[in-house]
């Protein structure tokens, strides 16, 4: 009689045992899906779809704040690297545009100074080595996927 007893208390301990596994099962897992549900929310910089509220065990609470903290600030950055680049960018093109004139005006001088007629060797070579220059320069200032045939030619003319 004794051993029925033990025998139906250790099946008890059991049957308790495995409900209680299987309550912490269920509320890992629901804990686990507001994580998985965060790192979405994340990976698609929305942090404030991340809901901390609700969170049954004080870890995963925790967790999920410093995930909405992280988000917040992940999305701040990207943010604030955007507007640079932008920034950036606008400053390129406009000073693109502010070399374009003077490029234009060191072109179209040393045009006209190749046209006389009475300059020496030297005075020739001197303006080749000016359009030679000015044609670089020009490449260079090109935005880029425009023309750049011979961007990479390497030049090293100077003007005296």
């Amino acid at each position: 009689f004794q051993t029925m007893y033990i025998l139906l208390l250790i099946l008890l301990e059991v049957i308790w045992l495995a409900l209680c596994t299987h309550c912490t099962v269920k509320v890992l897992t629901g804990e686990t899906r507001k994580l998985t549900k965060a790192s979405a929310a994340i990976a698609a910089q929305r942090p404030e779809e991340i809901e901390v509220s609700g969170a049954k065990v004080r870890e995963f609470a925790e967790t999920l704040r410093a995930m909405q903290t992280m988000g917040s600030q992940l999305t701040a950055s990207l943010q604030s690297q955007w507007k640079l680049e932008q920034q950036r960018a606008e400053q390129t093109a406009a000073l693109a545009h502010d070399l374009k004139t003077p490029l234009a005006i060191i072109t179209g001088n040393a045009d006209l100074l190749a046209e006389d007629e009475n300059l020496t060797e030297a005075q020739k070579a001197q303006i080749a080595a000016m359009q030679r220059a000015a044609e670089k320069a020009d490449r260079r200032n090109q935005p880029a996927g425009a023309d750049t045939a011979g961007a990479g030619a390497g030049n090293s003319d100077t003007v005296r």
